[in-house]
């Protein structure tokens, strides 16, 4: 009840209430531990053999290597997942950000960036990739999640070129 500054006394009207949701609760366990790195080792794991398999028939005699395994300026294959590293993209953090309550504002539609770069990924390491001098890597093009095969050797910065 509230009372107003003169004593008189006002009733607060009240309403009835249907949960008509019922349908929409989701009922039983409920996990948010599982995050994507577990279905792209997972991916990574099924296809990597696939992915062995066509690289030695496209380069026959360069070792296959793991990314811990990789040397610097020795010419070798990495089998891993890519990961689209994008400035731009949306992050569950950014909501708590000034930068992003403005990406929020701004309402992108394109994450992409010219300074978007490709990881890749296997169960020890990631390595940079990044394309020779005289050919860009197409990041524009490259999706996150893709297990691939890549020939190259690592510089002294600890790239993959």
């Amino acid at each position: 009840m509230d009372t107003s500054a003169e004593g008189e006394a006002f009733e607060r009207a009240t309403v009835s209430y249907e949960n008509k949701g019922a349908r929409f609760v989701i009922s039983g366990p409920r996990s948010f531990q599982r995050q994507y790195a577990q279905l792209y080792f997972s991916r990574l794991a099924r296809l990597s053999r696939n992915a062995a398999a066509a690289a030695r028939t496209k380069w026959p005699g360069v070792p296959l290597v793991k990314t811990l395994g990789v040397g610097e300026d020795v010419d070798c294959v990495v089998i891993g997942t890519l990961f689209k590293q994008q400035r731009l993209r949306p992050s569950v953090l950014d909501e708590y950000t000034k930068d992003g309550a403005l990406k929020q504002a701004l309402g992108l539609t394109n994450f992409c960036d010219a300074a978007d770069t490709i990881v890749m990924e296997d169960e020890g390491a990631r390595l940079v990739l990044r394309g020779a001098s005289d050919a860009a890597l197409p990041v524009g093009v490259l999706v996150t999640g893709t297990v691939a095969a890549v020939r190259g050797r690592a510089e002294s910065g600890g790239d993959f070129v």
